[in-house]
C-alpha cells in the first residue's frame, strides 16, 4: 500500500488519505456506510456485497504459546493439540467457524476463552500465559523472543482481499488507487 499510495502522491501532490485499521466486519461497515471508499480484508469474509481482487501471497495460520511451555517444543500444532487448549481467537464467527472446521469440530468444543478485534494488545495476553492465541503470520509484526508462533498442521493458509462496494461509482482517485495498486502487487 505504502508503494501505491507514494506513486499516487507524487502524480498528484493534492491528493489527500486517511488509512483506517479495523477487522474485516469494521472495514466492511466502513465501506457500506460509505465511509471509505476501499478496503483491505482478511480472508475469512463474506464478499457476496462487494467487488473483490484477491492480493497478496496466503498468510499461514499459527498458534502463538509462551516459549517455555510444552507446546512450544512442538514444530506443529495438529487438531488434536489445539482442541485441548486455552483459546484466544478472533471474536469473528467467520475465523472461529474457520478454525473450527480446520479442528474438525464445533465451534462450542473449543475452550475459547476470550476473543479480540485486532491483536495489538493479544500479544501481552499471551506472555502471561492466560491462553495460546491463534494468528495469522503477518499479524507477527514484532520479536517477541518469551513467545513462539507454531503453525497449525496441515497447513492453514488464507488471502486478503481488496473490496470496494458493487453498483456504486468510484471516484476517479479511487479508481486511480485499486488499478495502481493492483499494477503494483502482479
Amino acid at each position: 500500500m505504502a508503494k501505491t499510495l507514494q506513486r499516487l502522491t507524487n502524480k498528484y501532490p493534492s491528493i489527500t488519505f486517511t488509512i483506517l485499521s479495523g477487522n474485516a466486519d469494521d472495514i466492511k461497515w466502513k465501506i457500506d456506510n460509505g465511509l471509505v471508499d476501499v478496503g483491505f480484508l482478511l480472508e475469512p469474509t463474506s464478499t457476496e456485497k462487494y467487488n473483490v481482487e484477491k492480493i497478496g501471497f496466503p498468510e499461514r495460520w499459527m498458534m502463538l504459546t509462551q516459549s517455555d511451555s510444552e507446546l512450544a517444543e512442538l514444530d506443529e500444532v495438529s487438531p488434536e493439540i489445539f482442541k485441548k487448549q486455552r483459546i484466544l481467537i478472533s471474536e469473528r464467527p467467520e475465523v472461529r467457524q474457520f478454525i473450527a472446521d480446520w479442528a474438525g469440530c464445533q465451534v462450542s468444543d473449543l475452550e475459547i476463552i476470550g476473543g479480540f478485534n485486532l491483536g495489538f494488545h493479544l500479544f501481552e495476553i499471551a506472555r502471561a500465559g492466560i491462553g495460546e492465541a491463534v494468528v495469522t503470520e503477518g499479524a507477527l509484526i514484532r520479536d517477541y523472543p518469551d513467545l513462539k508462533a507454531i503453525p497449525l498442521s496441515p497447513e492453514v493458509k488464507t488471502l486478503s482481499v481488496l473490496a470496494w462496494k458493487k453498483n456504486i461509482p468510484l471516484t476517479p482517485l479511487t479508481r486511480a488507487f485499486i488499478k495502481q495498486y493492483l499494477q503494483d502487487n502482479e
